[in-house]
């Protein structure tokens, strides 16, 4: 992760909507990213649907709530 993300206010915005700790949004975007490289070369990762991006990174809430915070 770039230096200085964490301390970013898009970061902390998305760590508020998803209420979860600084830890979990830190492996979210590592996730998507890693998602985004893996199965969206073009960076079309809205291809996928809400439910498959959140499933492919392990997200156990709602996925439009994930999509919806990190949009």
């Amino acid at each position: 992760m770039k230096k200085g993300t964490q301390d970013h206010v898009k970061f902390n915005t998305l760590k508020a909507l998803l209420d979860v700790p600084r830890y979990m949004v830190t492996g979210i975007l590592e996730e998507v990213w890693t998602l985004a490289a893996t199965s969206a070369e073009q960076g079309d990762i809205g291809k996928y649907s809400n439910f498959q991006i959140a499933a492919s990174i392990g997200w156990n809430g709602d996925p439009d709530e994930l999509i919806n915070a990190l949009v």
